[in-house]
């Protein structure tokens, strides 16, 4: 298997095992190796289509994600703030409703991602994504949410992109050895 190839398997296995770690919260050998191979079994099933990339593109995008997911907890966390502050003054004027926020994006896979950002936020939720990848996100207050939601979504999109972009300059050309002494 080209080595390039092999990057880009990479690149989506390391984050299935690291969701996996993240969700058993479990750190012990035996469940680093349970992990390993539960991720492997799965890409092995789900056999995706990979670009290649070379080490420098892996490392950018693992890199880039692990900023993103930075980013997401910090808007957890703020947001969580936000919401608490609500249920404890309930005289907090507040306008709940629903807001269509164009995806931004034809990857569909960013459009995911990008909804699930939206849904762990705290205050917000993604009701539904229509096949042009409009989000229908309802929010606790819209007065806080309409003017921002359509920036805040460009930039997860930028930051999303980034990840799984499979646009990557061409790696160079592996030789034909076979055959070779």
């Amino acid at each position: 298997m080209n080595r390039y190839i092999l990057m880009g398997y990479l690149k989506i296995w390391l984050p299935l095992w690291a969701a996996y770690l993240g969700f058993t919260a479990n750190l012990e050998w035996l469940n680093l190796l349970f992990g390993a191979v539960l991720a492997l079994g799965i890409l092995l099933l789900i056999r995706p289509r990979v670009a290649a990339l070379t080490l420098r593109q892996l490392v950018y995008s693992i890199a880039t994600l692990l900023l993103y997911v930075l980013i997401v907890a910090w808007e957890v966390l703020k947001n969580g703030v936000v919401v608490a502050r609500i249920v404890l003054t309930p005289s907090l004027p507040i306008k709940p409703g629903v807001i269509a926020i164009p995806s931004g994006t034809d990857s569909r896979i960013a459009q995911a991602f990008s909804a699930h950002s939206i849904t762990i936020t705290p205050g917000e939720f993604v009701l539904e994504m229509d096949q042009q990848g409009t989000l229908y996100v309802h929010s606790l207050d819209m007065d806080r949410t309409e003017p921002i939601a359509e920036q805040e979504q460009a930039r997860r999109i930028r930051w999303l992109e980034r990840i799984v972009s499979t646009d990557h300059p061409r790696p160079p050309e592996v030789p034909n050895t076979a055959g070779r002494h």
